[in-house]
């Protein structure tokens, strides 16, 4: 929880102006609260009792202007906290989005995305609400105790030890009432994340659910989840009626004895019915307040789990030496310094069977080289290893002589241009899908994609270059995806180009000549299938049961 008190204070401190204002507003509602029982004192045993028209008139007057006020106050309050509750989620939002970078590519293989997020932003809004109106009533109710006190002290100091002493008995209940809740949260949090993963999952499999008319089947699972978790929102609600009703009873029974009491003593004559009216005043003031104060508690339960979740997930494991390091190269060991070197590299999966197993080789300036292999024996894999999604269990891998871990994530990254067999494609623009970051300018972008062959496509589209996509690149066919991710590649002007069966959906024609002439000055790695694209290969390497032999025969340059 130290985490979420250094963000509120930073909040706190970024919104000085706001907090500064509100507490002028607290301090006038304060001031206006402890005015309006005496007021009413006055109008009822002066104005009312006392048959006097001109000190009715005032004090309503005056009444009036307090009410008024404290109204007045109340609307700004509100405003300044909205403010206040902005800055905090914006804050939290990017912190999550900070971190949803930095995490290892294997954590959104073990957890759907929809899951992910829908944790987060259940958190991000929880976290969010400490600086909503209950916060702005918290802070106030501090202050309308305070008046209340020093008013109730005034009237009657007996009866105000007295009141005080009957409120402890609320405090017991809420610390019973807050420590249920926060399990019940907790569980209710776990039931929802459980059942957002399954549907995530349903509408990710919606195809084999057509083709293998498993509707049916999948419903009946949609109701006994859904039974689990609404069981668990009507506990979570049946616990906060039960607490309202506490609550309520003991208000009641407060009052009640004040009232009996308070009577007894304007029966006997030793106070006033204005004094009376003021004291229950007082006293609603109070309980009211310290209710709001003790049900902070109560209220913190249901934002603790959370708050929790969050910072755990804030402080969970990240990819190593992820920023940009400035690395200096002595530039007449350029042509001897392997651009690529794996030195005895061994990976696995979650501690499985090596898909890599004690792999070496080396990649040079401008080469061109080629991997084949079957499905799955990790050619892939290679790729994912170069550019620091995964870490190997055991080697070392070096980008032009230096150790991957030094360099940074991103230095590595800044030097790789990555197509893959299926490229993924944000929802927006021909243009912005190409020149991704918007770092060049449109001729560039013309000039990569005619290189490509995709503008022949793009200037078909009704709208050219400005042409939406739709969710991940539903308007394109493979072919066309395939030649704007190679146009992205070119633009990017990497020194290091990997392609993952990237010629997927060009030609037998194009698939001959078209990368090797695209990529001629950089050094180029591929992984294929394709027999024709082993032409002009300066090394061809397999991958088999985790080994990379070299294909003796491979035609050179």
């Amino acid at each position: 929880m130290d985490a979420l008190k250094y963000d509120l204070k930073q909040v706190i401190f970024i919104c000085k102006r706001q907090v500064l204002l509100l507490f002028v507003c607290i301090i006038i509602e304060g001031c206006m609260t402890y005015a309006q029982p005496l007021l009413l004192t006055k109008i009822t045993d002066q104005g009312i009792l006392g048959k006097n028209l001109t000190a009715l008139l005032s004090s309503v007057l005056f009444f009036v202007a307090a009410k008024v006020s404290v109204a007045g106050m109340g609307v700004l309050r509100s405003y300044e906290f909205v403010k206040i509750h902005n800055q905090m989620f914006g804050r939290l939002n990017e912190k999550a989005f900070a971190k949803l970078y930095r995490i290892p590519i294997s954590m959104y293989k073990e957890k759907n995305g929809m899951q992910i997020l829908q944790a987060l932003q259940t958190d991000i809004q929880s976290l969010s609400s400490i600086f909503d109106e209950i916060a702005a009533l918290s802070v106030g109710a501090v202050f309308q105790v305070i008046a209340g006190a020093v008013g109730l002290s005034v009237i009657s100091p007996q009866m105000t030890i007295l009141l005080f002493a009957m409120i402890a008995a609320k405090f017991i209940i809420v610390v019973f009432f807050s420590q249920r809740k926060k399990e019940v949260v907790k569980e209710n949090l776990l039931m929802n994340n459980q059942f957002m993963a399954w549907l995530e999952e349903q509408i990710s499999g919606i195809r084999e659910m057509k083709l293998w008319n498993l509707y049916t089947f999948q419903n009946n699972e949609l109701k006994k989840l859904q039974k689990k978790l609404l069981q668990s929102y009507q506990k979570s609600a049946m616990w906060d009626q039960k607490y309202s009703f506490c609550e309520v009873s003991v208000d009641t029974l407060i009052m009640g004895f004040l009232y009996l009491l308070g009577g007894y003593l304007v029966i006997m004559g030793k106070t006033t019915a204005g004094s009376l009216l003021a004291f229950i005043t007082y006293c609603s003031n109070i309980t009211g307040s310290i209710t709001l104060l003790i049900d902070v508690r109560y209220y913190f339960a249901r934002i603790k789990p959370s708050a929790e979740r969050f910072y755990e997930f804030l402080n969970g494991k990240e990819e190593k030496a992820i920023f940009s390091k400035k690395v200096c190269y002595n530039e007449n060991d350029k042509e001897l310094i392997p651009v690529i070197e794996f030195c005895d590299v061994t990976f696995s999966y979650h501690g499985q069977k090596p898909v890599l197993d004690g792999i070496s080789f080396q990649i040079y300036q401008g080469e061109k080289v080629a991997i084949i292999g079957n499905n799955g024996v990790g050619k892939s894999t290679l790729f994912d290893l170069i550019t620091g999604l995964y870490q190997p269990d055991q080697g070392i891998i070096k980008i032009k002589g230096k150790d991957i871990r030094e360099l940074g994530l991103e230095t590595i990254r800044g030097k790789i241009a990555v197509v893959s067999q299926n490229p993924f494609f944000y929802n927006t623009s021909v243009i912005d899908n190409i020149d991704l970051g918007r770092r060049n300018n449109m001729e560039d972008v013309v000039q990569v994609c005619r290189l490509s062959g995709a503008d022949s496509f793009i200037s078909q589209m009704e709208e050219g270059y400005e042409t939406m996509l739709g969710n991940r690149g539903l308007k394109l066919s493979g072919g066309e995806r395939q030649k704007i991710a190679v146009s992205r590649a070119l633009l990017k002007k990497a020194e290091i180009v990997l392609l993952d069966e990237a010629t997927t959906g060009y030609d037998v024609d194009s698939r001959k000549h078209t990368m090797e002439s695209l990529f001629s000055k950089q050094t180029l790695v591929k992984v294929t299938h394709q027999e024709e694209e082993l032409r002009g290969m300066d090394s061809i390497y397999r991958l088999h049961q985790g080994k990379l032999e070299r294909i003796r025969g491979g035609e050179g340059k």
